[in-house]
């Protein structure tokens, strides 16, 4: 096996036979806005929160108010330096709840986090997650649902997607 390794990355691969194996993820960002000398800035991970963000946004009241699961966030992601999937609470709505447009948004989370894979090893995750029953693919949220400190899952058996932006004033993000 061997990994690549930094602060805020982690990519871990292992060979097994003639397939490679690759997680766990581990992706950050501190600051989340980089101010350009050319007077662009640019925002590691947007993406990434913005198309969750967009899930929940287009949930109706009712549904959003239970797919935020609490008004506080962990602090960091759960799983922290977890090397296999966790068992996490399902907490949040499951895709059987989301209607076709929500199902696909959700999925484009997924594919932006398998980005930082090759795509030859990205595909066979993604159909695995799109395989997933309904019923167990639940996505979650706590914190705010607008701007702020925030933080998302999503998680089906045996793979989830943490996502946190709780520290140093919603300027610091850890995702696994």
């Amino acid at each position: 096996g061997w990994s690549l390794e930094g602060h805020h990355l982690s990519l871990n691969y292992t060979l097994i036979g003639d397939r490679i194996a690759a997680g766990p993820l581990f992706l950050g960002a501190r600051p989340t806005v980089v101010p350009e000398w050319s007077g662009v800035d640019r925002e590691p991970m947007a993406v990434e929160e913005a198309v969750a963000r967009e899930v929940l946004l287009s949930l109706d009241q009712t549904k959003r108010a239970v797919a935020l699961f609490d008004d506080q966030t962990p602090g960091d992601t759960i799983t922290r330096a977890a090397t296999k999937a966790l068992d996490l609470p399902k907490q949040g709505r499951p895709r059987s709840e989301r209607a076709a447009a929500q199902r696909e948004r959700a999925l484009a989370v997924v594919r932006e986090y398998l980005s930082a894979r090759p795509p030859s090893l990205s595909a066979a995750t993604f159909d695995r997650v799109v395989a997933t029953p309904d019923d167990d693919l639940w996505f979650g949220w706590a914190g705010a649902a607008q701007d702020g400190i925030y933080y998302y899952r999503m998680s089906g058996p045996g793979w989830y997607i943490e996502h946190d932006n709780s520290r140093n004033a919603a300027t610091h993000i850890h995702s696994a």
